[in-house]
């Protein structure tokens, strides 16, 4: 369906009810493979770890991440470079490998 001859918000109206989407869809893979355990060993810390207390801990190494950052890492849609990953499982005072899925996990997904 040709919608160039409609203007503004008959265009937007007829995309809507159409299915089509304003902006083109984000990838639904997950773009790392810590986020979910990182987000997992952060919430069961006690006491409770922030993500803002986080970017903190890991400031100490000289690694900074906003909290943003942070969200996006443990949402999957922000890739981890090695030296963060290894800031963030020391910050959490962990081994970097803790943070990695286990095979039976990797697998399953």
């Amino acid at each position: 369906m040709l919608l160039g001859h409609l203007k503004w918000p008959e265009r937007w109206l007829t995309q809507v009810l159409i299915g089509h989407t304003l902006k083109p869809k984000k990838p639904t893979f997950a773009r790392n493979l810590i986020g979910a355990r990182l987000r997992e060993v952060r919430r069961c810390a006690r006491p409770r770890i922030s993500q803002e207390d986080l970017c903190g801990r890991i400031a100490r190494y000289g690694v900074v991440l906003t909290r943003t950052q942070v969200a996006k890492i443990e949402s999957g849609r922000r890739p981890v470079s090695d030296y963060e990953a290894v800031a963030l499982a020391v910050a959490l005072k962990l081994a970097p490998a803790d943070l990695l899925p286990s095979r039976a996990q990797f697998l399953a997904r």
